[in-house]
């Protein structure tokens, strides 16, 4: 797949495999406090192997944002600005 000029930002607990995406090319934005990949195949690749890890808020709890009415994990508010505790999502 081709690079792209847009962060691919990967979700969910990524704290207990970060040196593998590391490994496999994924970069930490301090800014955004979450792992992001350049290419679409990595960043699918980074996800599934997130997606093997329990998630940090209760067993992969998620909340409807109060604004847009999407669900979204806490790792998704955190990426995003938005407020786990206020349920919304930073959309």
């Amino acid at each position: 797949m081709e690079t792209t000029t847009t962060k691919l930002y990967v979700t969910g607990n990524t704290y207990p495999v970060k040196d593998q995406l590391r490994a496999m090319g994924a970069r930490w934005d301090a800014d955004a406090k979450a792992w992001y990949c350049m290419k679409a195949d990595i960043q699918a690749k980074a996800q599934a192997l997130v997606g093997t890890v329990p998630a940090k808020t209760g067993g992969g709890e998620t909340k409807r944002c109060w604004e847009c009415g999407n669900t979204f994990t806490y790792a998704d508010a955190k990426a995003n600005n938005g407020d786990w505790k206020d349920s919304y999502c930073g959309c």
